[in-house]
C-alpha cells in the first residue's frame, strides 16, 4: 500500500524548492541548471600566455579562476582577456589580479562566441559556466 504526503505538506515542500531555486538564480545571476562549457588547467611556470579554443554560450555566463603560487611563495600577476568573435560585445581585459593564491568568479551578461587568453606565471585553472 502506497503512502502519500498530505497535500498541504506537498505544496509546502514544492514552494520551498522553488524558493531555493530562485535564490540560487538571484545569488549567482545564473540559472541553477548552468553547465561547464570549458575547463582548462595550465602551469605557465616561465610566464607567457595560453589561449583557449573558441566556445559558445547562449545565456549569461561566468569565468571561475584560480592561480596558486605557494610553491614559489611570491605574488604573481594573473590575467584573463576575453575576445568576442560575434563583434557585438567588447568584454576584453576581464580579469587582472595578483597574489600568492588568487581565485574568483567574473560574470558576463552577453551570450556569444568567445576565446580566452590566460596570462599566468604559476599553476592555474579556468572553468567557464553558462
Amino acid at each position: 500500500m502506497k503512502k502519500f504526503l498530505p497535500a498541504s505538506l506537498t505544496l509546502a515542500l514544492a514552494a520551498s524548492v522553488l524558493s531555493l531555486h530562485r535564490d540560487v538564480i538571484h545569488a549567482t545571476g545564473l540559472a541553477a541548471s548552468t553547465h561547464v562549457v570549458l575547463t582548462l588547467t595550465g602551469s605557465n611556470t616561465h610566464g607567457g600566455a595560453t589561449s583557449t579554443k573558441k566556445f559558445h554560450v547562449s545565456r549569461k555566463w561566468q569565468v571561475q579562476y584560480t592561480q596558486n603560487c605557494s610553491s614559489i611563495g611570491v605574488q604573481q600577476p594573473f590575467a584573463v582577456s576575453v575576445y568576442d568573435f560575434t563583434g557585438s560585445n567588447d568584454e576584453a581585459a576581464a580579469i587582472n589580479v595578483s597574489g600568492i593564491k588568487v581565485h574568483g568568479t567574473h560574470h558576463f551578461s552577453h551570450p556569444g562566441t568567445y576565446k580566452l587568453l590566460i596570462s599566468a606565471s604559476c599553476p592555474w585553472q579556468i572553468r567557464v559556466r553558462g
